[in-house]
């Protein structure tokens, strides 16, 4: 295994920028993850069809609102 300093140094920024950002990240996850969950055992096709869309709706609305805030937080253009 190459010890080249340049390497190591990009390494490093590479585990610093993912300690910055998983914490900011796992919220946007969890939300994702609960939508997964709730789709996959059929519950959305069951509700009323204005229910239904406001519910997708207000999904995607959070998870963009979470992810905007995760990544001003983590300070990531």
């Amino acid at each position: 295994m190459r010890t080249d300093p340049a390497r190591l140094v990009a390494l490093a920024r590479l585990a610093v920028t993912w300690e910055r950002l998983w914490p900011a990240l796992w919220p946007t996850a969890a939300l994702a993850g609960a939508f997964l969950g709730v789709a996959l055992l059929d519950v959305l096709p069951r509700l009323p069809a204005i229910l239904h869309g406001t519910l997708l709706v207000a999904t995607a609305a959070a998870l963009a609102w979470i992810a905007r805030r995760a990544f001003a937080a983590a300070r990531v253009a």
